[in-house]
């Protein structure tokens, strides 16, 4: 998989992919790697495909993501699109979606609307006695789409999420709504489709008004898949800004000598070590404990998203003007920073995943037995499950948190102060009666950094013999960039 990605260098294809972006093209670089079989990466092993473990998956999406945020985020909709069929669709549907996407043929998940936008239980596009009427808007991959999972109201008032084929076997009519114009990702396809009494057959996912409870267990994979867009991104801004810092000769010695600029990288280098941590362990968890993920996955798309518009942020800011001339050799940059800004508004904004935290958070204020193994969770070396879409998902965590209850296990040397933290807390919590009041919004926010940091202690106590590089004060290593790998605790060469 990283070779088929890998296999041209980023840097001779900067200029085609800005071009396709000013053009507002679909990448050619997608389809490229859909012709040669990526999607393939998406199918589970037991249907014919080459779907490992979710920690895999992000690998996979964080490297598409540094060479074109486009492209990844185009074909991650066919991930996206696909899970609701791979966790609740029955044998025949499966093995059709797994043949589409086998044949190149792109997915995606049709939930919104213009009029109520991501207001699921607003939903106006209906399913009566299984035709469905009604148009879906601001979806990415609408038109070029083989296939797609749309969610409907149906006539109990209930919703419905139906596997929909672009083939011949249907009744009723169905029209593509034009490409919408975007700030960033210019060349997706983002559009729509508008039903009028449409119906497949066997085209139901689940059972009748299952369809709210398959939307939420598919955003809890998918919301932590966004954090391969978000690593994706941060490596190639943070990447060469670093260039441009190295090779910038201003006061008579480079820029990089200079502490302020010095601070940025480096602080941008820390900031994705711990998000590239808790990506990973999470991804694990998708496949080993899965009943943790409708926390963890909040978690994961509100924080990792924040760190990264920061990360890229700052190597603007080390870039300077350069960053704002589009056709610079440092172009991708601004690219990036408009590609980024679109993945803390899909699978949930902030604001949503925020609430998710709050809601559950009080739960959270006992810290229960370990009943798991975390040293297989945490080591990386160890070879997670492949993602079957057999995986128990559960709504709510129901006060579990591996994550602390590793901490209050095992003997790390940062235990007694992150344990102190999290009790301090929890005891500004009990005097909060409204859980989506301001004050507690802002406890959240904290909960999530100190959530991360503990994780990070657990990631560096069972990896720390496994890192490619010295990492005990997380400095930089200039041969990371020189030799051509990724910001990463581990070697993952890349060609750029």
């Amino acid at each position: 998989m990283r070779e088929l990605i890998e296999k041209v260098p980023l840097k001779s294809q900067t200029s085609l992919i800005l071009a396709q972006d000013e053009d507002e093209a679909f990448p050619q670089e997608a389809l490229q790697f859909i012709q040669e079989g990526l999607l393939e990466y998406f199918i589970p092993q037991d249907l014919g495909g080459k779907m490992k473990g979710i920690d895999q998956t992000m690998v996979m999406g964080r490297l598409l993501s540094r060479r074109n945020l486009t492209t990844a985020i185009a074909l991650g909709q066919t991930l996206l699109g696909s899970l609701p069929v791979w966790l609740y669709g029955n044998e025949k549907q499966k093995k059709d979606l797994a043949n589409i996407l086998k044949a190149g043929g792109l997915n995606c998940l049709a939930l919104t609307e213009e009029v109520n936008g991501s207001d699921l239980a607003s939903t106006q596009t209906s399913d009566l006695a299984g035709k469905i009427t009604g148009r879906k808007w601001c979806i990415n991959n609408a038109t070029r789409g083989k296939a797609l999972s749309v969610l409907a109201m149906n006539e109990n008032q209930v919703l419905n999420v139906h596997f929909i084929k672009k083939s011949d076997d249907y009744q009723g009519t169905f029209k593509n709504i034009d490409k919408l114009k975007t700030l960033g990702i210019r060349g997706a396809d983002i559009s729509g489709i508008e039903f009028t009494e449409f119906s497949q057959v066997n085209s139901q996912i689940g059972k009748a008004g299952q369809g709210l409870e398959i939307i939420l267990k598919t955003m809890q994979v998918s919301r932590l898949l966004c954090a391969s867009f978000s690593l994706g991104a941060s490596d190639t801004t943070l990447r060469r800004a670093f260039e441009f810092a190295q090779a910038r000769i201003l006061y008579g010695k480079p820029i990089i000598e200079i502490p302020a600029v010095w601070e940025k990288l480096q602080k941008s280098f820390q900031d994705l070590l711990i998000i590239e941590a808790f990506s990973l362990v999470c991804a694990r968890m998708v496949t080993m404990n899965p009943e943790v993920m409708s926390l963890y996955s909040a978690f994961s798309k509100f924080y990792t998203t924040k760190i990264a518009d920061q990360i890229i942020l700052r190597s603007t800011e080390v870039l300077g003007a350069r960053f704002y001339i589009r056709d610079s050799e440092f172009g991708i940059t601004q690219k990036m920073m408009r590609d980024h800004r679109v993945v803390s508004l899909f699978d949930g904004n902030s604001d949503v995943n925020i609430s998710i935290i709050a809601g559950q958070l009080k739960r959270l204020q006992s810290i229960g037995p370990l009943e798991v193994d975390a040293k297989k969770i945490f080591t990386m070396k160890e070879e997670a499950p492949a993602f079957t879409g057999e995986e128990k998902l559960k709504l709510t965590n129901r006060g579990k948190d591996i994550i602390w209850e590793s901490i209050n296990h095992y003997d790390i040397d940062e235990k007694q102060t992150l344990l102190a933290e999290r009790e301090a807390l929890f005891d500004e919590l009990k005097n909060i009666a409204d859980m989506q009041s301001i004050e507690a919004i802002n406890i959240v926010h904290r909960y999530t950094e100190l959530t991360f940091r503990a994780n990070y202690a657990l990631f560096y106590y069972f990896n720390q013999n496994d890192f490619a590089w010295d990492m005990k004060d997380s400095k930089l290593p200039l041969k990371l960039v020189q030799g051509k790998f990724l910001f990463s605790h581990f070697k993952v060469q890349i060609n750029d």
